[in-house]
């Protein structure tokens, strides 16, 4: 298995450094956005600079992205790797609002630093930013963790991150790497039961690189509180807390949260409808998580979503629930990830006026912490375990043949 896990680690190295050269610019979800936060850093609220507006329109891109800045439909230019085209960008134009603005500053610190001035060159730049915080993750804290748990999770970790949605999410301009980093960090500070400083200094750099970071933050209190002083526990809670005021003294509440710094849509449905908005926020969450189309949604073919089903129901057949020693601080972590998830599809709802809005790409950033769970609350018989494995394999190889034949499908579309 040490082999396999190699073997794989190549693989998904590859396939992340592959990603962000191939997808078009301005194609990951919110991009522009997110690029335009690390340009012009700062700590109040400020528009998308005007340069990057032009450098959009200048690029064929989504329908959704069009929308808003009418840039030209994909087929009307080439778009496949034209992020390693930096062409001069035309006369800044008007600025627009950036709905990004209100993320926490800690991600886009380096880049804010970077001296390029291309908005095409930068976006590259942040894109591989963010796999290379997923290389430190995999290479180092992980692969420590791998050493308590074995070969057999670290190669199963590395098959997962084979999921289309994987790359997808974290090979983009946004901050869900450096979630997946820190949280890759947590779980190795936990399994070496690091000293409360370190604990506490985790907890206070989490949230402010996202509020997505508030599951692992529940972990950290509840392992403090049950290996540790309650003094201790607190200290980490109090920490946590910092983006607040911090969030508050740039112009933001409740963490700078977008949905809950506006005024809410209408919202008179019945319980039926509630309980219907919440079972479609689920399936596109998890969805959009397997396979999200980058902004323009490509839509995975049907054959393969019934493959991966059936494949997920063989894998739950097959496995075994056990309890270890210390499970609470999973458990109540796992409920606070899922109550907030919940909460968020609502005041998603809420603030759009329409349910399913909510991506699966926020999850990402937990998937060191759902490794440790899977290895440690589940466990499945070895010979089922590497008939599983090798499936598993095949099927992620087909799943990313068809990711790209799709894309390729819409990229170059006349």
């Amino acid at each position: 298995m040490r082999t396999a896990a190699r073997a794989l680690l190549f693989v998904v190295l590859v396939r992340f450094v592959v990603h962000p050269l191939y997808v078009p610019a301005y194609e990951g979800p919110d991009e522009p956005f997110h690029l335009a936060h690390a340009t012009d850093f700062g700590w109040t609220t400020a528009p998308v600079d005007g340069t990057i507006v032009t450098s959009v329109v200048a690029h064929p891109c989504s329908a959704d992205l069009r929308r808003a800045l009418r840039c030209p439909p994909f087929g009307s230019a080439p778009a496949e790797w034209n992020v390693l085209r930096f062409d001069a960008p035309p006369p800044a134009a008007g600025t627009i609002p950036n709905y990004e603005r209100h993320q926490p500053p800690a991600y886009y610190v380096i880049p804010s630093l970077l001296p390029i001035g291309n908005p095409i060159a930068r976006l590259l730049a942040m894109r591989l930013f963010s796999v290379a915080l997923i290389f430190i993750a995999l290479l180092f804290p992980l692969r420590a963790v791998a050493r308590s748990r074995g070969d057999e999770w670290y190669a199963a970790l590395l098959l997962v991150m084979l999921i289309p949605g994987a790359a997808e999410s974290l090979a983009r301009c946004a901050n869900d790497s450096a979630v997946f980093l820190w949280t890759a960090v947590v779980v190795w500070a936990l399994d070496r039961r690091l000293s409360t400083t370190w604990l506490v200094l985790l907890a206070a750099i989490g949230p402010l690189i996202k509020l997505t970071a508030i599951p692992i933050v529940a972990l950290l209190i509840i392992w403090t509180l049950m290996n540790r002083s309650r003094l201790q526990a607190l200290g980490v809670a109090v920490v946590s807390a910092l983006v607040l005021p911090l969030q508050w003294l740039r112009g933001f509440h409740w963490g700078g949260t977008v949905e809950l710094n506006a005024a809410p849509a209408p919202f008179n449905e019945t319980l039926l409808q509630i309980a219907k908005g919440l079972a479609r926020s689920g399936y596109t969450f998890v969805k959009t998580g397997f396979w999200l189309g980058e902004w323009s949604v490509f839509r995975a073919p049907a054959w393969l979503l019934i493959a991966v089903a059936l494949f997920a129901v063989v894998a739950l057949v097959s496995m075994r629930v056990r309890r270890p020693p210390q499970w609470q601080p999973n458990v109540i972590a796992l409920l606070v990830a899922i109550a907030a998830t919940l909460a968020w599809f609502v005041s998603h709802r809420l603030f759009w006026g329409k349910w399913g809005g909510v991506g699966g790409w926020y999850a990402w950033g937990w998937l060191p912490w759902l490794a440790v769970i899977a290895h440690d609350f589940v466990q499945i018989e070895p010979p089922r375990r590497r008939t599983l494995f090798v499936a598993g394999v095949v099927l992620m190889i087909i799943a990313n043949v068809a990711w790209f034949a799709a894309a390729h499908a819409v990229y170059r579309q006349l």
